[in-house]
């Protein structure tokens, strides 16, 4: 396996008055079991308590949640875009944009 292959695009956690800001969080099929392992770490670093299986779920909680609003939020836009009757002409491209990340987020959610 080469190193671009066993790379992982650990996003930036921050922790923020007992709890915990993540960003730059990048959803990859092929990276999410690290990826829930890396956030089950950040968990446990807010609550310590946790043993690192019950972070694992809480993170993976997470992960579903960011799922759920990006879908939410390409669904909008493509609904946005399908109702606008204007000439404004990037707007066929954001709706095959939001029907792609919808297609992506999908498979995501059968990977979780």
């Amino acid at each position: 396996v080469n190193y671009e292959r066993r790379k992982l695009n650990a996003p930036f956690v921050q922790r923020v008055d007992g709890a915990m800001a993540l960003y730059s969080i990048i959803l990859d099929p092929d990276t999410l079991p690290a990826l829930r392992t890396f956030l089950g770490l950040a968990v446990r670093s807010v609550n310590r308590q946790l043993a690192q299986p019950q972070a694992e779920l809480a993170a993976e909680g997470l992960i579903d949640a960011i799922i759920a609003e990006n879908v939410a939020y390409f669904r909008e836009l493509g609904e946005f875009c399908a109702a606008q009757q204007d000439e404004y002409p990037l707007r066929p491209l954001f709706a095959k944009v939001a029907e792609h990340q919808l297609q992506a987020l999908a498979g995501l959610k059968q990977a979780v």
